[in-house]
């Protein structure tokens, strides 16, 4: 009996004393008001274009929003922990994350996979380090059919002020002059790959827009 009890007693205070070292460090917001706001360009394989009737279009459909008008991630929050991980918080979903650190930016990976429809991604510079392709049985050589595995991630990059979200809005446009088109909506927290217009069809376009987000430390 008292063998059980002394192993119970330390197993208490083990646990105590692992609960000890993770301490919550700080917790942040998010400044909701974009800042950094770049012009809208139009790039194709062939190079930059200007297209007045392009934006317009995609303006009014809302396709394109302003950066100010668009709500992913301005009400994220978080606590950091002294195990280098994150508790995030946004759109109602609280997350745990482990953050890695590569520099000049780190990566706050989701702890948990989520498996959703492929899209493409390649047209942004940070990919997910734990990433699935899942191509469909009947159909492997169409992505339409195809799915993703992977561990949602925020980037954050960081300078002289500090820590933001780099933002990047995107529309990809399929043969854009034809009623066949097909348009591809991203509005992510990523950079975009300055070489990703030599890979694209000869008929295709894409709408490029830039802003950052700030992360301010309570």
């Amino acid at each position: 009996m008292k063998l059980i009890l002394s192993t119970v007693i330390l197993m208490a205070f083990l646990s105590c004393s692992n609960d000890e070292k993770i301490n919550e460090v700080n917790n942040f917001t998010v400044e909701p008001s974009p800042y950094e706001i770049s012009e809208i360009r139009i790039l194709t394989k062939q190079g930059e274009v200007s297209n007045d009737t392009l934006i317009t279009f995609l303006q009014q459909n809302q396709s394109l929003q302003h950066p100010n008008n668009h709500p992913l991630y301005k009400d994220l929050t978080g606590t950091f922990y002294s195990n280098q991980t994150v508790k995030t918080t946004f759109f109602d979903r609280t997350q745990n994350r482990e953050v890695n650190d590569y520099g000049g930016y780190q990566i706050w990976e989701n702890i948990e996979y989520v498996n959703s429809v492929f899209y493409p991604y390649e047209m942004f510079k940070y990919q997910r380090p734990n990433y699935t392709k899942i191509l469909d049985e009947d159909y492997p050589n169409d992505d339409r059919f195809s799915r993703q595995e992977y561990r949602d991630c925020l980037f954050i990059e960081k300078d002289e002020t500090g820590s933001y979200l780099p933002m990047t809005i995107a529309i990809y446009i399929t043969n854009p002059s034809l009623s066949t088109r097909r348009t591809i909506q991203y509005y992510e927290n990523n950079v975009f790959e300055s070489n990703f217009p030599s890979a694209m069809s000869e008929n295709d376009t894409i709408v490029i827009q830039s802003y950052k987000l700030k992360i301010i430390n309570d």
